[in-house]
């Protein structure tokens, strides 16, 4: 099973988006995958028709981590289209206060994710929030690739050099990015071009593919299913 995180820490550069596409995209070769949406705003599930009531009525992410009673890997995941399951979040704050006494971090969602490969996965996508966290070193440290989203704008650029300090301080392997996602490209900005490029000599200098950048226009449908 390969797994794979969606990070960066700069929020609004389309990380979701680009976990649900991925997610659906890996399902359509007929490989079933699971997305597990670790960022707190469950937005994830929340494109595929999960309400905020609904979250909060059902098992999660958060179930898993009860030390006294935890719940089965099978009771937190839930079938949203055919080889597409997804299992969402609750709590979040308090998932990553608990988990700072955890000395080894780093084997962190291996004991969680216990078993997971049994269940006939091909692929998991990990959303993961847009920050320095004690759950996104267990993720980083868990994952196989990372692909990072960005934005051509200067803060989102500065986030692309924040992410390999983050992974470096954490004790992860930059080369674990696999590749860079630019977007919201508008090709009459003189700047988006120039960060562009820059994006591409940094990922030809460090041998990080960059996707074909997701213009401005670029309109992503939503298929919402009310569940």
């Amino acid at each position: 099973m390969k797994k794979i995180a969606i990070f960066t820490e700069k929020g609004g550069v389309g990380k979701t988006i680009l976990s649900v596409n991925t997610s659906h995209a890996l399902s359509k070769t007929n490989r079933k995958t699971l997305l597990v949406d670790l960022d707190g705003q469950n937005n994830s599930a929340r494109n595929f028709g999960y309400t905020k009531e609904r979250i909060k009525e059902r098992k999660s992410f958060y179930e898993l981590t009860d030390r006294r009673n935890p719940a089965k890997l099978s009771e937190v995941i839930y079938n949203v289209r055919e080889n597409l399951d997804i299992m969402f979040n609750r709590k979040m704050y308090q998932i990553n206060r608990e988990i700072t006494g955890e000395s080894q971090l780093h084997k962190y969602l291996f004991k969680m994710f216990n078993g997971i490969e049994e269940l006939g996965y091909h692929n998991m996508i990990i959303d993961c929030g847009p920050s320095e966290s004690n759950i996104n070193t267990a993720i980083l440290s868990y994952v196989d690739y990372i692909i990072v989203p960005v934005e051509l704008e200067t803060f989102s650029m500065e986030g692309v050099s924040d992410t390999f300090d983050y992974l470096v301080d954490i004790d992860v392997d930059p080369r674990k990015i696999v590749m860079f996602v630019p977007n919201k490209l508008d090709l009459r900005q003189t700047e988006m071009k120039e960060y562009l490029e820059k994006l591409q000599a940094l990922g030809e200098k460090y041998n990080i593919k960059v996707s074909k950048p997701v213009h401005s226009r670029t309109i992503i449908k939503k298929r919402h299913q009310r569940i």
